[in-house]
């Protein structure tokens, strides 16, 4: 049996007496009462009939439009009617509980119409019920004068909370929820952001720049702690109260307010800023400032770039004052290095406690360095340069007359030298030195350690590759191998009397730094050793030659004093001294030409002997200066407590002089060879290359031994030209060929 047709009016008649009317009174007791099931079944199968009779009696448009008047009808009616009139705290709540309340209204008439969101508004693209209720709720309070009163009321609370009021958080989240809930699907939170964050941000900035400028006038450490406490407690806010999305948005406008539109001022204060921070070394506020600034896009530069000032600066004021004098005194080089250590360990430590490590601190910080110490010591024009006195320094703690060292603290003090090491830029220059001087260690057995010596040399490998360190190590394994030959020759002279004991240390040529040779006259005892070795070296070794280095050489002589002792001297102060045995005086130019020393060479020798620490000979006129007609004796009262006395070859001041000037011209050589041998290597992988690139390529290679001079590189390329080892294109000179 078919239903009888409903009439429009009766319908809608039905709908209003038995539904949304009687909905609305519901609603406005606090649904109190409610609706039985059957009820809603009756009301559902009215909507339902009146959508599907047959046509002309189909009414869906004009349900549609009866559900937006009822929802429209209540928002006026009970909503707006209860939020009028209220104010601040109140208004908030009973905008939370109407809508509360609104949600509950707009489900039970869903309940109703929703044979409208099934078909009729898919088909013809209209917004849904619970859309509908959206809308008309946004309309009816939010668009209305009511509306801002709701922002106001809601900011008035954030205000009160700011300044450390109580205020119920829960509430100013129910508001917020609620202006997201107004926002539809396709626009996210285009509501929220429009009716409230907006004014929100605009609030939040307002608030704290001119808090931040009161703030300003304490100090750099108070202002960081409240910034800090501000945005943790803003970030709390944040998660309590806001949708997500508003949590970035908020910490930008912090950011600005309280940290990049003060940053210059809070670094450049000339009392309290960014270096009396590092001064005082603050550790908590150092790390409070980067950790605010690291919040920041690029606020961490200026704070790195004030760094690397703060610490090139006092770099350069310890560099500043050591003297030139200072060279040669290995405590005050001691001194210097060990101040140079602590202030790296001192930053270092900055770095990894306050500055997480950070790569561009990191890279300010060996800037700094870098700058100061590739400078020259001391006052300008002194040409002291850091590679030397680390060099020292090093030879220092090796030595066995060095400062007595755990082996731990030894190889820690060492570890920290390849640090300093690290900022040199020409680390040929350290090698030079480092070399020389590891000679006289292990020539005059000297070295406190092998364990060390090989510790350094294997840092030093690490740091610059196995060509950096070949040389040390080849004088290394000399020594070695000489053990091992001195052994074989005690063999050999079994059959052999020498009048003397008599030991060689046989080393390479290329590996050991160049010493003069002296064509020294030696007593005839000496010249039947260096003999007897010379044929026991030529029968296991055809072709090779020995080269004596009479220099290097030392002899310990028995002395006839009124008190006996031993002297440890050089071969030329020995031969100086046997020329004594049978005659009592001698001239200066009688020495001279019995020995065949040059006449510098020859007052460096007897300066030490006789106006030196121990004062052998004596010397006629008595003075510090020596002329051709001067005359030496025997100092017959000489006497000492030590029963083996090592007297110096030469002072200490002249070493560091000739030192200085051969290791230049041996550093400035071993670059042209260096420099060479790139430009060859590049060119043979290559081929052909751009000038430029070349140039470039090749400082690039050598930039791990020392900073290339670009004028230097392109004298040697055209050397290299010159000597058809490359070519210019005829075509483009601008292109260098390889010649195989």
């Amino acid at each position: 049996m078919s239903q009888p047709l409903i009439a429009l009016e009766d319908g809608l008649a039905t709908l209003r007496t038995k539904g949304t009317e009687r909905y609305q009174r519901i609603a406005a007791n606090d649904f109190i009462e409610s609706f039985t099931p059957a009820e809603f079944m009756e009301l559902n199968t009215v909507v339902y009939q009146m959508c599907t009779q047959a046509s002309p009696y189909v009414f869906t448009p004009q349900l549609y439009e009866e559900y937006n008047k009822s929802v429209e009808r209540y928002v006026k009616d009970i909503v707006v009617n209860r939020l009028t009139g209220k104010r601040d705290e109140f208004l908030l709540q009973t905008l939370v509980k109407e809508h509360d309340n609104f949600k509950v209204y707009i489900r039970m008439m869903k309940n109703v119409f929703q044979y409208l969101n099934r078909f009729y508004v898919q088909r013809n693209a209209l917004s849904t019920l619970e859309d509908v209720g959206t809308i008309k709720f946004d309309e009816g309070v939010f668009c209305q004068s009511i509306g801002e009163e709701i922002r106001n009321a809601t900011l008035q609370m954030i205000l009160k909370d700011r300044e450390g009021e109580k205020v119920d958080r829960q509430l100013i989240r129910s508001v917020t929820t609620i202006y997201v809930d107004l926002g539809h699907e396709d626009t996210a939170n285009e509501k929220y952001n429009v009716a409230f964050e907006d004014y929100f941000l605009v609030e939040t900035k307002n608030y704290y720049s001119a808090k931040s400028v009161l703030w300003l006038q304490e100090s750099l450490p108070e202002y960081l702690v409240k910034v800090e406490s501000v945005l943790e407690r803003e970030q709390k806010f944040a998660q309590e109260c806001l949708p997500g999305s508003s949590l970035s948005k908020l910490e930008r406008h912090l950011d600005v307010e309280l940290l990049i539109n003060h940053q210059k001022t809070l670094l450049e204060r000339e009392n309290g800023g960014f270096s009396t921070l590092l001064a005082d070394v603050r550790t908590s506020d150092l790390k409070r400032m980067y950790k605010l600034f690291s919040r920041v896009p690029k606020g961490l530069e200026p704070l790195a770039e004030q760094f690397c000032s703060f610490v090139t600066k006092k770099g350069k004021e310890l560099v500043e004052i050591f003297e030139p004098e200072q060279v040669s005194q290995p405590e005050a080089i001691v001194e210097f290095v060990n101040k140079l250590i602590k202030m790296h360990d001192s930053y270092n430590s900055l770095l990894v406690d306050c500055f997480s490590n950070s790569g561009l601190f990191n890279k300010a910080m060996k800037e700094a360095f870098e700058s100061f110490i590739n400078s020259e010591m001391g006052p300008t024009g002194s040409k002291i340069m850091c590679a030397e006195l680390l060099s020292s320094y090093c030879d220092t703690l090796l030595k066995s007359t060095g400062e007595k060292m755990s082996d731990d603290n030894l190889e820690k003090a060492l570890e920290d030298i390849v640090k300093l090491f690290n900022y040199l830029s020409d680390k040929d220059l350290f090698s030079e030195f480092y070399r020389k001087q590891l000679a006289r260690r292990l020539l005059q057995k000297r070295s406190s350690s092998d364990d060390a010596e090989y510790h350094m040399l294997e840092m030093l490998k690490i740091q610059c590759g196995a060509q950096y360190t070949s040389k040390l190590e080849g004088m290394v394994r000399d020594l070695t191998i000489s053990k091992e030959q001195q052994q074989n020759f005690k063999d050999y002279l079994s059959n052999t009397k020498l009048d003397v004991d008599f030991e060689v240390q046989v080393l390479t040529t290329g590996y050991w730094p160049s010493y003069p040779a002296l064509e020294l006259n030696l007593p005839a005892n000496l010249t039947n050793c260096l003999e007897v070795f010379k044929k026991f070296y030529e029968v296991n070794t055809k072709h090779r030659r020995l080269h004596w280095l009479h220099s290097m050489g030392q002899v310990i002589l028995g002395t006839h004093f009124s008190k006996p002792s031993e002297l440890v001297v050089s071969t030329p102060q020995a031969c100086i001294l046997i020329l004594f045995n049978n005659t009592e005086k001698f001239t200066f130019d009688e020495i001279r030409s019995r020995l065949n020393l040059s006449q510098d060479e020859a007052i460096r020798q007897l300066l030490t002997l006789s106006a030196g620490k121990f004062r052998l000979l004596k010397k006629e006129p008595a003075s510090k200066t020596i002329s051709s007609s001067d005359t030496f004796s025997v100092n017959e009262s000489f006497t000492s407590d030590k029963k083996r006395v090592k007297v110096p070859t030469i002072s200490l001041k002249e070493i560091s002089k000739e030192d200085k000037e051969t290791t230049g011209q041996a550093v400035a050589e071993d670059r042209k060879h260096a420099i060479e041998a790139a430009i060859v290597r590049i060119m043979k992988a290559r081929k052909q290359l751009d000038f430029q690139k070349l140039v470039l390529e090749t400082s690039q290679q050598l930039i791990r031994l020392f900073k290339p001079d670009v004028k230097l590189i392109k004298t040697r390329m055209e050397d290299l030209i010159a000597r058809e080892y490359l070519e210019r294109d005829p075509n483009n000179p601008k292109i260098i060929r390889y010649l195989a």
